[in-house]
């Protein structure tokens, strides 16, 4: 008989036991490249890790290895187990798993040398044992598998994405030699192309057109801005913006994406050279300005509506970080900045139309993706300014519309005096217990003093903030930076909100430090609705004004110039933040489909005997979901393979992503069938049911026996 016989025990006093016994337990040996291909047991002897007497380095390492108990026939008992570098060669084989194996002519099924199949094989006359040995020379015929499938890193097959073959910028991925790679890297910056952007996503889109963004909040946890497409490759900003993209596509005009939130703008980069690093120009990693700032002239930027605060320009921050002024317009007339005056500055040219044109308005509300309420210099809006003046409208309808736009997905930013958004102005209290707030009256305003900002780092993003304001330039201490103008409004924020910044002191007229004297929250943050299982919403609270007192002019010209301060580099890192995804969300990759091949053998018999197909085994590594299925049929001619009655199952490879062996003997499959001289076995392999996690079948054999006629 010229086939495998496996029989696995630990310990070398079971060897009698094992050659005798029917049956087996444990693991059966790795089936390994080295045991794929077609062919004959080779002459000569040779060197192999951890074979005795062989030189070694370095000193104490270890290697399997296998030495020869006893021969029978075509059969041959072995003993695998380790071997110890010593004095630069290897030393004797220890161990104690004995298993018997055929040294004799077989036909094999897997021809996997298309990924580093050993084309000089070790011998194995000298040991058959040897684990580094490679009985079967490779016949040279590759692998075809068709449509579908892939050579895999470790030797064997798995399904291509995307519909059955590589797709789009896929197609240009091509595999470098040794541990060489095409990769991209460069540093995200924000519109303005001053400061890094912390937690942006770049990819390699696998094709374009990008997906329109939806308009408007949306209840999802990245408020409409999660809707990433399948890349080829992608990496998000550390707190130095910079990121590094490896296996990308070579050539020309390759896609490149950088996105935060609803911020997206693509870059074609002219060319990519395959297997070497490239380093992308800044110029090609800024956000967008504006909505033609991108490829083909088209950009993406969240839909923000500013309502203008007379103590606060707010919508200076949003000029000063890049954003174009031409993107500032009245509601409604093209711009992604929506312009409304409270008692803040006019925007020249605009309608400029009072507040409660879109807090009066929840529809009007949810077709903004960020909505900017800050200082307007009064406690209480309700109050003063209820029936006349810039606030005409009613305060509580305001309030309920806050709610139900933030529970909805949409980000709110407000500062100083638009804490009356977030805690009632007294009357009904839209975030019950979100905050500790200083009573009207008894919170303070500092203007001219020098207040210090402790920076929250016992969570990670916190810790990363820290290290961005310092890449900007805008500590003087670690995680410490000055604050001037500052407000005091709250004593403590809940388990339910994110601290980010704290008083910790400050600085008076004469340079006099008080530490500790100034205490209490500066920002933080919290996600919508409150309390519920699934959020969608983000707002911010800063007590850092922006800006100090009241502007005589109208928007743009009420803008300072020069390099942010630090107070405004924080508002930038939080307003990124703000309108990114609650959490991390990774674009998908591209999908697998179900693909079917098929690998035919001919049996050859001496006269006077037939063939008789004996074990199929195969070696996959199938994640959670996924499978591979293998049947045979038999004929007399390979024509006949294609209407071959019965095809039988021969096992499916299935359960968590680990390594599994299984033999089947395809002659019992197949009885009381005669077994004809040509097999063929059809292997389908079958991605998870979501499509984005493929099997792979890493190596794969087919014996067969000669048995007398009669």
């Amino acid at each position: 008989m010229k086939w495998l016989s496996y029989r696995w025990l630990v310990g070398a006093a079971a060897a009698a036991f094992a050659l005798a016994s029917a049956c087996s337990s444990g693991n059966p040996p790795n089936l390994g490249d080295s045991d794929s291909g077609v062919g004959n047991p080779l002459p000569g002897g040779g060197c192999s890790s951890g074979k005795a007497g062989c030189p070694c380095s370095p000193e104490g390492a270890t290697a399997d290895c296998g030495v020869v108990e006893r021969r029978s026939g075509d059969y041959v008992t072995c003993s695998e187990g380790t071997a110890t570098c010593t004095g630069g060669k290897w030393g004797a084989c220890t161990g104690a798993i004995i298993y018997m194996k055929s040294v004799g002519s077989m036909t094999l099924g897997g021809n996997l040398q298309t990924q580093g199949l050993q084309t000089n094989p070790t011998s194995c006359d000298s040991d058959p044992c040897d684990p580094a040995c490679t009985n079967y020379v490779d016949n040279g015929t590759g692998l075809d598998a068709g449509a579908g499938l892939q050579p895999s890193d470790s030797g064997g097959v798995t399904l291509v994405q995307e519909g059955g073959t590589c797709s789009g910028y896929q197609c240009q991925v091509v595999t470098c030699g040794g541990n060489a790679q095409t990769t991209l890297t460069g540093t995200v910056y924000d519109p303005a192309g001053l400061n890094p952007v912390y937690n942006a996503i770049v990819y390699v889109p696998v094709s374009l057109p990008l997906p329109a963004i939806p308009a408007g909040a949306q209840q999802d946890a990245c408020g409409g801005g999660g809707n990433l497409p399948p890349a080829v490759a992608y990496a998000y900003t550390g707190p130095d913006g910079k990121f590094t993209l490896t296996g990308v596509p070579s050539g020309v005009n390759i896609p490149l994406v950088v996105q935060i939130g609803k911020w997206r703008r693509t870059q074609m980069l002219a060319s990519v050279n395959q297997c070497v690093t490239t380093a992308v120009p800044t110029s090609q990693t800024r956000l967008p300005q504006n909505k033609t700032d991108g490829y083909n002239n088209q950009a993406d930027l969240p839909q923000m509506a500013i309502v203008t605060g007379g103590c606060d320009p707010m919508e200076c921050l949003v000029k000063r970080i890049g954003v174009s002024t031409s993107e500032f317009t009245s509601p409604g007339a093209g711009g992604k900045v929506d312009y409304y005056q409270a008692y803040g500055e006019p925007l020249v040219g605009g309608t400029n139309p009072q507040p409660s044109n879109l807090l009066g308005n929840l529809t009007t509300m949810m077709k903004e993706d960020l909505i900017m309420l800050p200082c307007d210099c009064d406690e209480e809006y309700y109050q003063y300014r209820s029936s006349s003046g810039r606030w005409s409208g009613n305060y509580t309808t305001f309030l309920s519309n806050i709610v139900s736009y933030t529970s909805n997905g949409g980000r709110l930013f407000s500062s100083h005096w638009g804490r009356q958004w977030l805690e009632g102005g007294g009357l009904t209290n839209p975030f019950p217990g979100i905050a500790s707030w200083v009573p009207y009256g008894s919170s303070g305003g500092y203007d001219g003093y020098n207040f210090e900002g402790q920076i929250n780092t016992s969570f990670q993003k916190g810790a990363d903030f820290s290290t961005w304001m310092a890449n900007a330039g805008a500590t003087y201490a670690a995680g410490k930076f000055f604050i001037n103008p500052t407000r005091y409004d709250t004593y403590s924020v809940s388990s339910a909100a994110r601290l980010w910044v704290s008083y910790d002191g400050w600085l008076d007229y004469f340079g006099t430090w008080y530490s500790g004297f100034f205490q209490g929250p500066a920002d933080f943050t919290f996600d919508t609705p409150l309390g519920a299982a699934n959020q969608y919403g983000r707002v911010m609270f800063t007590d850092m004004h922006l800006a100090s007192g009241f502007n005589t002019s109208s928007f743009p010209s009420e803008c300072p110039t020069g390099g942010l301060t630090a107070q405004e580099k924080a508002a930038e890192f939080l307003l990124f933040d703000l309108g990114s995804c609650l959490t991390q969300v990774p674009p998908p990759p591209p999908a697998y489909y179900p693909a079917t091949f098929t690998r035919d053998y001919e049996g050859q018999c001496p006269a006077g005997q037939k063939v008789v197909w004996r074990f199929f085994d195969w070696e996959t590594h199938t994640p959670s979901d996924s499978n591979i299925v293998f049947t045979a049929q038999t004929s007399d001619t390979q024509a006949g393979l294609a209407t071959a009655t019965p095809v039988v199952n021969l096992g499916t490879a299935s359960g968590a992503p680990i390594t599994t062996y299984v033999g089947t003997d395809v002659g019992l499959a197949l009885a009381p069938s005669p077994s004809l001289d040509w097999l063929r076995v059809t292997i389908t392999l079958n991605p998870s049911s979501d499509d984005l996690s493929a099997p792979t079948l890493d190596a794969w054999r087919q014996q067969f026996d000669c048995a007398d006629n009669q």
